[in-house]
Parts: C-alpha cells; structure tokens; sequence
C-alpha cells in the first residue's frame, strides 16, 4: 500500500497501517510510532515534530523494518532517543535525515537513543546537541554522518563508525559487558574510552592519547 500525507491527514492511521507513505512538505506534528513494517520518503521540506512530547519516532515492536528518507526530525522531549527511540529488535534506517532540536531528559541521547535492534544513519545530519546513546543490546552504523555531538557506546552494545564526522567517541562498560566500535575512515575529534571499564576500539585510524584524529 502506497499513501500520500498531508499535514491535514491523519500520518498516526497511515503508521498503523504501514506500506509506503509520501510525506508531503510541512510540519507534522506529534509523537508517531512506527508498529508495523513502514516506508517514510519525505517530500522536500517535509518535518515531524512532537512539539517536547515524547519521542519524534518510537520503535517497540520486534521483527519490523522501518525505513526513513528525506525527513527532518525535531522537537523531542524523552529520556532516550527524544528524536529517535528505539528499543525492540527491529532494523531501522535513518537516510538523508536532519536530526535537530531535540531535548533529553536527563542528558542523554537527545537525538537518537537505541537499546536493541540495528539503527543506520546513513548520510544524515545532527544537530549540536541531538547525542546518541547505544547500549544493551543495540548496535548502530553511523555512514557519512555528521555528527558534532557525542557518539555514546556503553554496557554490551556495539557500533560502526564510516566515513563519518564526530565530535566526541565515549566507551564506557558494565561489570557484565564490554561495547565494541570500529571506527573506519572517520574524523573522532575525541575518544573516551573508559579506564575503569573500558570497550574495545577498533580503529584504523592515528590515536593520540584519548583523541582520534582523521580526515572525513
């Protein structure tokens, strides 16, 4: 099923429904969830907004696949992932997306947050504040991103890094658990890597003390 959505239309309905959905330029606001298998393309101009109500986009279901191109995602106000949240074991894709203007709750991951499943961000954009946080059992693949914020990889999860800019790498273990990233051809202006509980950094890239440098 394919469906075209206005910023007259219900998108929460469309959602429900899943298929392909065009969203068409303009503000839609509220905080969605994405419940079955979905295909958001966004018209140029097209934005969801919650308005500081939750998350934008909240994955909980397992087994779905969640594709979003061509969006801007804002003003989301969570504890976790207030621009995006994902915490079931579903593949989500985030391509040509602008993350911005999102606020965490207590610090934490005001633009993506993911504590299962597999989350791409392939070729899109955060905003100066929008973090992301990944842990548990989640794993992330940041592609040509840009990123001036914090890439957060804590307890078990795991996280690719290519081709992308990012401000700062943290790494932080659990007792139980140790997060792995592999950076490949990317510009970390920072790493930190715990040293109480430290993660596995894999990485082709020239380290200098806690700092990783490279061209993107």
């Amino acid at each position: 099923m394919s469906v075209r959505v206005s910023t007259e239309d219900n998108l929460h309905r469309a959602l429900a429904k899943g298929g392909e959905i065009t969203l068409l330029a303009g503000v839609h606001t509220g905080s969605f969830e994405a419940a079955t298998d979905v295909v958001i393309t966004g018209e140029e101009g097209a934005v969801l907004d919650a308005n500081g109500r939750g998350s934008v986009l909240l994955v909980q279901e397992d087994n779905l696949t969640v594709v979003v191109e061509g969006v801007t995602l804002r003003g989301g106000h969570a504890e976790l992932g207030a621009g995006v949240c994902v915490v079931a074991n579903s593949q989500v894709t985030l391509r040509k997306c602008r993350i911005e203007d999102n606020r965490p709750v207590q610090l934490r991951a005001g633009g993506v947050g993911v504590a299962a499943g597999n989350v791409t961000l392939e070729q899109c954009e955060l905003g100066e504040g929008d973090d992301i946080w990944v842990l548990a059992h989640g794993h992330l693949s940041l592609i040509h991103t840009k990123l001036p914020g914090q890439v957060a990889v804590v307890e078990g999860a795991t996280a690719t890094i290519e081709g992308s800019s990012v401000g700062k790498l943290r790494l932080r273990g659990s007792p139980r658990a140790t997060p792995t990233a592999t950076v490949i051809r990317s510009g970390i202006a920072e790493v930190d890597n715990d040293e109480a509980m430290p993660g596995n950094l894999r990485s082709e890239e020239r380290r200098v003390g806690k700092e990783c440098r490279s061209r993107w």
